[in-house]
């Protein structure tokens, strides 16, 4: 069973400045992955024979751009074109080449299923807010002190302990709430192996009618108050200017 903690980051000025250059390079990365992906594809359609399933079937893999053609550029992209690419991890750059080849991969998916494709997108810098450290290297916790190779020691609010076998850590940009003073808020999510649960009991009511009582839904009692400051938000001013506020606060919980 995979368990995600996310734990909120306190980088200085300085190291918040260097999250978000840092988060700027994987998604011009990101970006420039799939831009190569859809330039082959154009080339293959381009091609006069394109049209004729024998030749498709036969040479539209010579176009195709896979995961492992795109890493293997990673050197030279770092020594000759994008020098400053070689201050980021290289299982970091890694990750964001991942996460495209997964994004065509759930493209074709849907297709092959009959859904709606939505070919896959460039990605906004707001949008692309995470980047990920797919293994135990490039990061340290000691502490209430978090060491990212390159970024220095940032403080971190542990409020509960780490269980399990750490896979991945991914940190995390959020727009703040409320009155913080900074617009931007960082946090670092790690994802866990852990042994599998019981999920516990389905009822907790049985009467002597024959009634049974379902379990609330986790989901549904999270959301109730999540709902009722959206509905405070519906209002006019001022009441929607404070509800607007209070549903961020429950969001970014």
């Amino acid at each position: 069973m995979k368990r995600t903690f996310k734990f909120r980051l306190y980088p200085t000025s300085a190291q918040a400045a260097a999250l978000d250059w840092t988060l700027a390079r994987c998604c011009e990365l990101y970006n420039a992955a799939l831009q190569e992906r859809k330039e082959a594809w154009n080339a293959c359609r381009r091609h006069p024979n394109f049209y004729d399933p024998d030749w498709r079937a036969e040479h539209a893999s010579e176009y195709a751009v896979t995961y492992y053609d795109q890493a293997n550029t990673l050197p030279d992209l770092k020594r000759d074109v994008r020098p400053e690419y070689a201050t980021i991890g290289s299982h970091v750059l890694q990750e964001v080449l991942r996460r495209g080849k997964k994004t065509f991969d759930d493209f074709f998916g849907r297709v092959r299923r009959g859904q709606t494709p939505g070919y896959p997108r460039y990605q906004s810098r707001t949008h692309y807010d995470s980047f990920t450290f797919p293994d135990a290297s490039g990061w340290k916790l000691s502490g209430h002190r978090l060491t990212i190779t390159g970024l220095g020691s940032i403080k971190i609010k542990l409020h509960r302990p780490v269980e399990g076998t750490v896979k991945t850590t991914t940190i995390s940009a959020r727009a703040s709430t409320g009155t913080s003073a900074s617009p931007v808020r960082w946090w670092r999510s790690i994802a866990c192996l852990q042994p599998a649960r019981p999920l516990g009991s389905t009822w907790v009511c049985c009467t002597s009618r024959p009634y049974l009582r379902a379990r609330p839904s986790r989901t549904r009692v999270i959301c109730a108050p999540l709902r009722r400051s959206w509905q405070r938000n519906s209002r006019r001013w001022p009441a929607r200017s404070a509800g607007a506020t209070d549903a961020g606060k429950r969001h970014s919980r």
